[in-house]
């Protein structure tokens, strides 16, 4: 019973680490594209107009 505790509780915290690596590819992916401006860049000149 309380192996199968730690096994579950070690897979949840694999998939969470999975899950949290995937989303900060993901941000990366998207704050940091060149081809697209945006205000997280250092060379932006100006902030956006809304």
């Amino acid at each position: 019973m309380v192996v199968d505790t730690i096994i579950l509780t070690a897979v949840q915290f694999a998939l969470m680490l999975l899950a949290v690596y995937i989303g900060a590819l993901r941000a990366l992916r998207v704050y940091f594209d060149p081809d697209k401006e945006s205000i997280f860049l250092p060379f932006d000149e100006h902030p956006p107009e809304y």
